[in-house]
């Protein structure tokens, strides 16, 4: 079982970059609503 702060550094790290990826393929609203979403995930964690 992780720890709150593991998942939360888990979940970073995936995150950027899946938006590097995202940004890199010019799906710039994917990966705008990544960003929204794993913000609110991180703000709620």
């Amino acid at each position: 079982m992780m720890t709150l702060k593991q998942q939360r550094d888990y979940l970073s790290k995936r995150y950027f970059r899946l938006v590097k990826i995202g940004d890199r393929a010019g799906a710039k609203e994917v990966a705008e609503q990544l960003r929204q979403i794993v913000a609110q995930i991180l703000r709620g964690a």
